[in-house]
């Protein structure tokens, strides 16, 4: 239940002075080794340098989970250093769930102390920069960038929304133009009767996509996987293994002829576009559009030469959509405060979308076990969101 106290004196009473948190420390593979737990001050919310134009901006929140997303591993281990310095020690983690404990006077918000809330702390190259991440027992986001929890979602359920909701809706909503239904309607006019293929079926922004494009209408969803249950559970109608070796079995020659409307790539790098070809997807005057979360080489530590290349290949892709080749976008800007959080926590809360917790956990707030999800991340082993729970 929410507290009926004034905005203007909603503070808990009783908060520490310190709090728990895992910390990184250096970059590393190995978590054991980089990984530590301290207790380290609570996160202020009204320090000068915190304020914009003389007012706070930001609420206190006592964390019940917190979630982990693969750029977090990805920043840690250095595969960007040279283009995306962290600065040790840091907290990492982006993703919360918890309750509202502090709301300073001047936040422009509706939110209280006593809410269950759900959001993200910030984008997580900026975590890596500022190094106050979710994987702490209080944290500090921007009011802006959190909503209220429905009863009917878990602390875990809220933890796992964040990134990914701003990723997918921002990409297959912002970008591709694939709306919600309008009001009266079952159907998006968008999605209605087409067809759609999303590399990394399993992945959490693949498993959001696929439920959102069955729910809005397309009539065909396949993905690419090895976990085929997995994938159908969350409304996949056809899933194709993409470790298939034989070329007769290799995704782009099953898929050959297809003509997909649409092919959202959330795992795949350049392959997915080097293999869209020979009628996997149609080009853009029939409509055809290739949208791709990952950049041509995710799994090659980046570099400023992997920067120019990456800003060649998507002008040049964009630049010969018109000799027929399908529409082109990558989709790397998340913005957090961004629309994603709100529409997804709702779709939620409706029984449109399940919010996909790896089944190993909640993990409990202990040091073995953040070792282990992070090993778990930095492994691509993951099959849902890793979520730490801390109640």
């Amino acid at each position: 239940m929410s507290s009926t106290t004034p905005l203007a004196t909603a503070k808990h009473e009783n908060l520490p002075e310190t709090m728990r948190a895992f910390r990184l420390n250096a970059y590393g593979t190995n978590p054991a080794e980089v990984i530590t737990e301290e207790r380290i001050p609570l996160p202020s919310v009204t320090e000068p340098s915190l304020l914009v134009k003389g007012k706070p901006t930001q609420i206190l929140v006592r964390v019940a989970a917190s979630a982990l997303n693969p750029l977090d591993t990805k920043l840690g281990s250095g595969m960007a250093k040279a283009v995306q310095k962290c600065i040790f020690p840091l907290t990492p983690g982006s993703d919360f769930a918890g309750t509202v404990v502090s709301v300073p006077a001047g936040v422009d918000t509706d939110l209280r102390v006593g809410d269950r809330v759900c959001g993200s702390l910030d984008t997580i190259p900026r975590v890596a920069k500022h190094g106050h991440g979710t994987f702490s027992e209080f944290v500090a986001p921007q009011a802006a960038h959190v909503v209220r929890l429905p009863d009917s979602l878990s602390f875990a359920e809220g933890a796992g929304i964040g990134v990914v909701a701003c990723t997918v809706w921002q990409s297959f909503v912002g970008q591709l133009g694939i709306t919600p239904p309008p009001e009266g309607h079952k159907v998006s006019p968008a999605a209605a009767g087409k067809k759609i293929l999303i590399l990394g079926g399993s992945s959490t922004c693949g498993i959001f996509t696929t439920q959102l494009a069955r729910a809005w209408g397309f009539s065909d969803v396949t993905v690419t996987s090895t976990q085929e249950a997995l994938c159908k559970s969350y409304g996949a109608t056809r899933v194709v293994n993409y470790r298939e070796t034989a070329p007769e079995k290799q995704w782009w020659n099953v898929l050959k002829g297809e003509n997909f409307d649409v092919l959202y790539n959330a795992a795949e790098g350049r392959l997915g576009w080097d293999k869209c070809g020979n009628g996997v997807l149609k080009g853009c005057y029939a409509g055809g559009r290739y949208n791709t979360l990952v950049i041509d080489y995710p799994e090659k530590t980046f570099t400023w030469g992997m920067v120019g290349w990456t800003v060649g290949s998507v002008l040049w892709r964009k630049g010969i959509s018109w000799l027929g080749y399908p529409a082109y976008n990558l989709s790397l800007d998340t913005k957090i405060g961004g629309p994603g959080i709100a529409e997804c926590t709702a779709l939620a809360s409706n029984g449109t979308l399940r919010i996909p917790v790896d089944a190993r956990g909640p993990f409990p707030a202990t040091l073995d076990a953040m070792h282990r999800m992070w090993t778990i991340q930095h492994t691509n082993a993951a099959r849902g969101k890793l979520v730490m729970a801390w109640d």
